[in-house]
């Protein structure tokens, strides 16, 4: 299972081929129709999707299927910054940028391992899976700009967020695992004892997850809480649980940079130990002012009283 998301819906790639467009605010069927050999896809911001097959890459509109790519024995596919350009990987871990309109490649990379999946980052780069690694692409095609190596297994089904700061991908069969895209760092994983199928980000930081026998996840990566799917028409309630081992300290941090573009972020830090044995002592001579001022006052008083 395949699945991608524009902001009003999810849209899902089966096994057999079947490309569906589900409501994202009720969850409800808007249309299906058959992509044969439809492997993996990838959603472009108006609804056109961008399907894999080893014959070519096919553009799909609301209804069906119009128009093709002539790029077959692709591992991995993704709309880049518009509808004119895709990124293209291969199992001989060759990267291409191609123009949709002539098919021509006009920036190239080679990374080490085969390709497993691509995606366009907002903040104007490609990030692209190869072998046991991630590789941040320039916008160009042609430039690494830096990358994770020495990851537990590969990555498939890469979806960066929507500020460009955070890329999700599956990593092996029952892993979710998240990255900072600006430290260039692994920022955890969400562990599941079930099949998981996919994952796509939506908005604020929402993540997406596809599990086998039709259940699915939405987790706040930022929070840490979660709510799962409830079950369709007819269907029992599967139990089950996940380990999240995500650092969200990590991921707040890293859309914060991203946000701030720059400049400076405020963050409070207590004062130093030395700073607070400081504070302490002045309190403490504070308090012996005040009393030695009360017992002064209070002589005072007596003084006064006994003269009368």
């Amino acid at each position: 299972m395949a699945v991608g998301a524009t902001n009003g819906e999810v849209i899902t790639l089966d096994t057999e081929g079947l490309l569906t467009r589900w409501r994202s605010a009720d969850g409800n069927k808007l249309d299906s129709f058959d992509v044969p050999g439809g492997q993996s896809l990838s959603v472009f911001g108006d609804g056109l999707v961008l399907v894999r097959t080893p014959q070519a890459l096919l553009l799909a509109g609301q209804t069906g299927v119009v128009g093709q790519i002539p790029y077959g024995s692709a591992t991995a596919v993704s709309f880049g910054p518009d509808t004119n350009t895709v990124g293209v990987g291969y199992a001989d871990g060759t990267f291409r940028a191609v123009d949709v309109a002539s098919g021509t490649a006009w920036g190239e990379v080679n990374l080490a391992g085969s390709v497993q999946s691509v995606a366009w980052s907002p903040r104007g780069n490609w990030v692209v899976a190869a072998g046991i690694g991630l590789t941040v692409i320039a916008g160009d095609g042609k430039t690494q700009a830096g990358g994770i190596s020495g990851l537990d297994a590969a990555l498939r089904h890469l979806t960066v967020g929507e500020e460009g700061a955070l890329a999700a991908a599956v990593m092996g069969h029952n892993q979710v695992a998240l990255f900072d895209l600006v430290g260039l760092r692994s920022a955890g994983t969400a562990n599941f004892r079930r099949s998981v199928g996919g994952a796509a980000f939506g908005p604020n930081g929402l993540l997406g997850i596809g599990l086998d026998d039709a259940d699915a996840l939405r987790l706040d990566v930022y929070s840490g809480k979660s709510h799962r799917t409830e079950p369709h028409q007819g269907r029992g309630r599967n139990i089950f649980n996940f380990e999240n081992k995500l650092d969200s300290d990590v991921l707040r941090g890293a859309t914060a940079k991203v946000k701030a573009g720059g400049s400076p972020i405020a963050r409070y830090e207590g004062p130093p130990e030395e700073s607070k044995g400081y504070l302490w002592s002045c309190l403490g001579a504070l308090a012996v002012s005040i009393v030695v001022c009360g017992l002064c006052a209070g002589c005072s008083g007596l003084v006064y009283f006994d003269v009368l």
